[in-house]
């Protein structure tokens, strides 16, 4: 069980901060959370891919939907998510648990 957050392609390449991340990840590729949290993870994201935090884990997880099921990809680093604060907002009742069957 994971908690949900849609991952969005990085699309404000233009932006100041997007550009001073860039730089100083280098070998990283930069994305855009839905509610505008930015990440950093090792391979490329596509549309539709999913950000998760499995109850348990330490750091989020991108998954990739493939038909019924979805693939792991690996981990990834979200500053605001790496020290438990979505559990937080699952108390408050601003996220939700979710299933996923992997492949």
């Amino acid at each position: 069980m994971g908690l949900l957050e849609s991952v969005a392609p990085l699309m404000k390449e233009n932006s100041t901060i997007i550009t001073l991340a860039a730089t100083t990840t280098r070998f990283m590729n930069l994305f855009v959370t839905d509610d505008g949290r930015i990440g950093r993870i090792l391979f490329p994201l596509v549309a539709g891919d999913v950000l998760v935090v499995l109850l348990g884990g330490k750091v989020p997880f991108v998954l990739r939907p493939c038909k019924e099921h979805y693939l792991l990809l690996g981990e990834c680093y979200v500053p605001g998510i790496m020290h438990g604060e979505m559990m937080k907002e699952l108390d408050e009742g601003k996220r939700q648990l979710q299933d996923f069957a992997l492949h």
